[in-house]
């Protein structure tokens, strides 16, 4: 293979940066105001010196004024405000600026505070190429030196100062130049020349936090090409590039001004889409999708910016949305609306009473007696139905709202659970988040109180994860314990949690988690997990609740291993109070 000349490289590099017309990395709202703000600042700052040192008077007096009073105020707005700016403000800013230099010099009434002066047309290629594109950059460049040129001509500068200061602008510019294009280029990727996942990550970020100054929407489209590696390996790597390249190309010239198109990964692309919302970007994503579709079938995945939104959590929805659209068979597309109207509907959900709970039997090993029920939220939607807590849980955690769900569920679980026959105990999931508060074991002794359950009949459940949330977390634990309610140590087994933070714990139930159970198959009585983990709670004296049981086989194993309590679709589904007693003939009116 033949070697790059320099020569050949100079000229690539040349032509890759002329041709590229999006602003540098560099260019963030932040960083331009910032600095233009600076340059204005101690542009009339600069000009009060050079007064101080050579005082004016006349016509020159009165310009310097006005000039040095528009740069002050300016520079101020700019740099506290200039984020909020669109671009072509900055434009104006920097052709501004080199008139208003141009004319004090021109004015100045001699060559040594023109000279003086005449070094602000250095901030000239430092903004332009810092900050604009190429091709912006170079206009603006001609601009100064030409200003440079009339100065000299005014006889304002001497001809050999104005060609030091046009070579210093050269070289500042090539510099700088250099400096930008090495740094987009480490967020490019060379096959699409688009951006990478890097670049992709800074325009996101950058982004989100205009999207919030502005108020406007922001969506994100993620295409997957479907079953990539197959077609590598069907047709060749240089088949999958060009595909990959025509993906690009297509993305990039149908994205609208002011979109930001990226290779995501080895066989996806993103598009970033401010100003607009899940519904439009799904929209106008659809026809791209259709029009792609024709070379290769991809799945796409739609969402939107919400209140509050992480750069993670912003991402993490647009990639759940892809994997739902793989999921569902790929060759589709998936929009998420925003989660801001989902958390308004679950918060009026919340205040109309929609939430109610259900409740599934835990019964004792071997007699298989009904000790106690689990709690578990439903929503009872008045369009869907009945809503199961994998669908709602998730949104109520991200949009704040676990904490006040859970405090229904518990008083409603409490309330419920007093009218039972004693001593059946009632099951209550509890939240990091709820976990987390001080006031909560304040607020279970409330309710105990209020409800008249007895506390040794409420068992609150907590994951291992929690484990290693913080002292609040445990302070509650204990704050529980000294209640006289039961605790019970959910998913033991799944977080690895250490044997000493466990043993020190005022925990009475282990509940085995049901990952465990579905591993006890039929036709083998082995199963060393959960067998570690009965030998490990009879031994520091904790109960144990095995979850998931759905045959006799797994049942008839658990109680060989000294299994005491279970729960599982073998002995009930889920059910609301009223229903939960049927089976065993009894039927116990609900709490109010």
């Amino acid at each position: 293979m033949k070697a790059i000349e320099p020569r050949e490289r100079l000229v690539w590099h040349l032509r890759e940066a002329f041709a590229d017309r999006r602003p540098p990395v560099v260019a963030t709202a932040h960083a331009m105001g910032t600095t233009g703000g600076l340059f204005y600042l101690s542009g009339a700052l600069a000009a009060l010196f050079v007064t101080a040192q050579f005082p004016a008077r006349g016509v020159y007096l009165a310009a310097e004024l006005v000039v040095v009073s528009a740069a002050a105020v300016s520079g101020g707005a700019v740099f506290f405000f200039g984020h909020r700016f669109p671009r072509g403000a900055y434009q104006l800013m920097n052709l501004a600026g080199t008139l208003m230099v141009t004319l004090l010099v021109v004015l100045a009434p001699s060559t040594e505070p023109a000279s003086l002066l005449a070094v602000a047309y250095l901030y000239v290629p430092l903004y332009s190429f810092f900050f604009l594109p190429l091709r912006q950059g170079l206009a603006y460049e001609v601009l100064g030196d030409l200003g440079i040129a009339a100065t000299a001509a005014a006889g304002a500068v001497p001809w050999a100062e104005a060609g030091v200061l046009v070579l210093v602008n050269l070289v500042i510019a090539a510099v700088v130049t250099w400096l930008v294009r090495a740094a987009n280029m480490a967020e490019v990727d060379r096959l699409t020349g688009l951006l990478n996942r890097a670049g992709l990550q800074r325009a996101v970020r950058s982004t989100i936090e205009s999207a919030r100054r502005s108020g406007h929407p922001l969506a994100l489209a993620l295409f997957d090409i479907d079953h990539f590696d197959a077609y590598n390996r069907d047709h060749g790597q240089v088949a999958g590039d060009r595909l990959l390249q025509y993906f690009g190309a297509e993305l990039a010239s149908r994205a609208p001004k002011g979109a930001h198109v990226a290779r995501n990964n080895s066989d996806g692309f993103a598009v970033l889409l401010p100003g607009l919302d899940a519904a439009r970007a799904g929209a106008m994503a659809r026809s791209w999708w259709s029009h792609l579709s024709g070379a290769r079938a991809c799945s796409l995945g739609v969402c939107q910016l919400d209140p509050g939104d992480t750069f993670a959590m912003f991402a993490d929805r647009a990639r759940s949305a892809v994997y739902e659209a793989k999921e569902a068979g790929r060759a589709t597309m998936v929009v998420r609306e925003s989660h801001a109207a989902q958390a308004a509907e679950l918060a009026d959900g919340l205040a109309a009473g929609q939430f109610v709970v259900y409740y599934q039997p835990i019964v004792g090993l071997p007699g298989r007696e009904l000790i106690g029920a689990e709690a578990l939220a439903r929503w009872e939607h008045p369009d869907r139905g009945i809503v199961g807590p994998d669908q709602f849980i998730p949104l109520a955690e991200e949009c704040g709202l676990i904490v006040q769900l859970g405090q229904v569920v518990l008083a409603q679980a409490m309330a419920e659970a007093a009218t039972w026959p004693e001593p059946m105990t009632v099951s209550v999931n509890a939240s990091v988040r709820e976990l987390d508060r001080d006031d909560y074991a304040a607020k279970v002794s409330s309710l105990l109180e209020e409800t008249g359950l007895a506390p040794s009949r409420l068992v609150i459940e907590v994951t291992e994860s929690l484990l290693a949330e913080g002292q609040c977390v445990l302070a509650n634990i204990r704050g529980l314990h000294e209640l006289g309610v039961k605790v019970a140590l959910d998913d033991f087994g799944t977080q690895y949690s250490s044997l000493r933070q466990f043993s020190s714990l005022p925990v009475d139930y282990v509940k085995i988690d049901r990952s465990f159970v579905a591993e006890i198959h039929a036709g083998s009585s082995s199963a060393p997990v959960v067998a570690a983990i009965c030998t490990l709670a009879k031994e520091t004296g904790r109960a144990i609740v095995a979850e998931g049981i759905e045959d006799e086989h797994q049942a008839a194993v658990l109680t060989a291993h000294g299994c005491d309590n279970a729960q599982g679709f073998l002995y009930g589904r889920p059910v609301p109070a009223r229903e939960l007693f049927l089976r065993s003939g009894v039927l116990v009116a609900p709490g109010p």
